[in-house]
C-alpha cells in the first residue's frame, strides 16, 4: 500500500510563517515583507512538490527485505539476536529513518533497532541488534517502518514493511530470594518423606492421626482408642507423581505487568518441574479456569519437559473464573497413582461442591497443597497516606473473600499458603519441612 506525503511540524511552521509574513506585508503595505513572505511560501511549496514527485510510488513494493540471524526461542533473561536486511529499488535517493518495531518487554543490548541514513537506489541497509527478553511469552517483532524525510524536514512519507517475527521467551528457573532454602541448599531435608502409598508390598513408615479422607483399611485398630484413631503410613518405593494445577482465570492477572499472580505462580511451577524431573519423578500440568485450557499427563523425559515449559510460557489470564470443583473432578478422572497436587489459584468463592469435589479427589490418597495469591498484595505499596487509606477501603472486600476461602480450605485439613508479589517459591521450597509430606530434594 502506497503512502502519501505528510507535513512535518517544520513544514507547517514554514508555511504559516510565509503566509503570515504575506498578510502582515499586505496590511502594512511593506514591500520587503511581501517579498520575504512570497519567497518563503514559494520555496516551501516547491520543495513539497519536489519531495512528492521524487517519492512517488514509495511503498513496500519498492523494497526487498528479509530477516536473518534471528532467534526464534530464548530464555527469559538470556540474549538473542535479530537482523533485518533491506534493499531500496526506487529511482530517487532520500533521507531515511528505519525502525524495527519491538515490544517494551525486549531490551536492546547491542546494536540498534533504528537507523538514520541517506539511502540511494540499489543500496542495502541493515539493522542488527542483540536483545534480552524481560518477560515470558510470545514477543512480536516487526513490522519494519521506513520513513522518507524531506531534506529540510518539511514533509515525510511512511512505509510499513510487513516482515513480522515471533520470539518465544521461555521461562527461566528463578532463584529463591529470601534466605537459605531446600532448593538453594540442594540437600535432603530432615523430616521430609516420600508420599506414602497405602496397600500391600510397601514399607511401613509410621503412625499418624486419622483424617476424614483416609481409607478405613489403613486404621491401626490395635493402637487406636475410642477418642482417637491412628492410621498406618507406608513409604513409597518408586518415584512419585507431581501435578501442577494453575488457575488461568482473570483474577490471576492481578498485579503489575510482568509480576502478576499468574507470573509468580508460573515461575514457582517451573522450579518445581525442574526439581521433580531431576529426581526422576513423574510431573504433569493442568491449566484451568472455567474449563481445561491445557493438560499434560504426568510423565518424564525431555519431550514432556518441553511441553510443560511451553505450556507455562504461553499461559495467560483469560476471561473466566476458576472453577475448583470442575478442576478437581477433571483430575479425579485423570490421576492414577497417589499424586502430589500443587494448586496455584485465586478462587473468588469456595462452595460446598468445591469441598465435595476435593474429598472425592483425595480419597485415593492424593495430597493437595494450596497456594492462594493475596491479590492486593500483588501491587507495590502506595506512597502517601491518603492513597493507602483509599486502597485499604478498596482491598477490604477482596481480603474478606480470601479469608473465607482460606478458612474453608483449612477446614478440609489441607495445607494452605498465601503469597504476595514476592511469589510462592519460598513456601514451596519449605513445604517438606512444614508438611512432612513432600519429596526429598536430591
Amino acid at each position: 500500500m502506497r503512502s502519501y506525503p505528510l507535513l512535518a511540524p517544520r513544514g507547517w511552521g514554514a508555511l504559516a510563517g510565509g503566509f503570515g509574513t504575506l498578510l502582515v506585508g499586505f496590511y502594512a503595505v511593506n514591500l520587503l515583507l511581501l517579498v520575504v513572505g512570497t519567497t518563503l511560501t514559494v520555496f516551501v511549496l516547491a520543495e513539497l512538490l519536489r519531495f512528492s514527485l521524487t517519492t512517488q510510488g514509495f511503498g513496500p513494493e519498492g523494497f526487498v527485505y528479509t530477516r536473518y540471524q534471528n532467534s526464534a526461542e530464548v530464555t527469559v533473561g538470556d540474549v538473542g539476536s535479530m537482523g533485518v536486511r533491506l534493499e531500496y529499488r526506487g529511482r530517487w535517493p532520500f533521507f531515511a529513518e528505519i525502525f524495527d518495531s519491538h515490544p517494551d518487554s525486549l531490551e536492546i543490548l547491542e546494536g540498534s533497532a533504528r537507523l538514520v541514513t541517506w539511502w540511494s537506489p540499489g543500496a542495502e541497509k541493515r539493522l542488527v541488534y542483540a536483545f534480552r527478553a524481560l518477560r515470558r511469552g510470545a514477543l512480536q517483532l516487526g513490522p519494519t517502518v521506513v520513513v522518507a524525510h524531506d531534506p529540510f524536514g518539511f514533509a515525510f512519507r511512511v512505509c510499513t514493511v510487513e516482515n513480522p517475527w515471533t520470539v518465544e521467551a521461555m521461562l527461566e528457573v528463578p532463584l529463591v530470594k529470601t534466605g537459605p532454602s531446600a532448593f538453594e541448599q540442594n540437600r535432603p531435608i530432615e523430616g521430609a518423606v516420600n508420599l506414602p502409598i497405602r496397600g500391600m508390598g510397601t514399607e511401613f513408615r509410621s503412625l499418624r492421626d486419622h483424617q476424614p479422607s483416609d481409607d478405613i483399611r489403613t486404621v491401626a485398630w490395635k493402637r487406636s482408642t475410642m477418642g482417637r484413631l491412628y492410621v498406618r503410613e507406608f513409604e513409597r518405593e518408586t518415584p512419585q507423581e507431581v501435578v501442577l494445577l494453575v488457575d488461568t482465570g482473570r483474577r490471576m492477572g492481578a498485579g503489575e505487568l510482568g509480576s502478576t499472580a499468574l507470573d509468580r505462580a508460573i515461575e514457582t511451577a517451573a522450579l518445581v518441574v525442574r526439581y521433580a524431573l531431576l529426581r526422576m519423578d513423574r510431573v504433569g500440568l493442568l491449566l484451568y479456569s472455567d474449563g481445561p485450557a491445557l493438560f499434560v499427563r504426568a510423565g518424564r523425559g525431555s519431550d514432556l519437559a518441553a511441553a510443560i515449559r511451553r505450556g507455562l510460557t504461553e499461559a495467560a489470564p483469560g476471561p473466566g473464573t476458576f472453577d475448583a470443583a470442575g478442576a478437581f473432578s477433571f483430575l479425579a478422572a485423570e490421576l492414577t497413582g497417589p499424586t502430589h497436587l500443587l494448586v496455584f489459584a485465586a478462587p473468588g468463592v469456595w462452595r460446598e461442591r468445591d469441598s465435595e469435589a476435593y474429598r472425592q479427589l483425595t480419597k485415593p490418597g492424593h495430597r493437595v497443597y494450596f497456594f492462594f495469591p493475596d491479590l492486593p498484595g500483588m501491587y507495590a505499596e502506595l506512597g502517601d497516606d491518603t492513597s493507602r487509606r483509599v486502597a485499604a477501603l478498596v482491598d477490604g472486600p477482596e481480603n474478606a473473600r480470601l479469608g473465607h476461602v482460606v478458612r474453608a480450605v483449612e477446614g478440609l485439613s489441607a495445607p494452605v499458603f498465601v503469597y504476595n508479589r514476592e511469589g510462592p517459591t519460598e513456601a514451596v521450597a519449605e513445604l517438606p519441612v512444614r508438611s512432612r509430606a513432600f519429596w526429598r530434594i536430591p
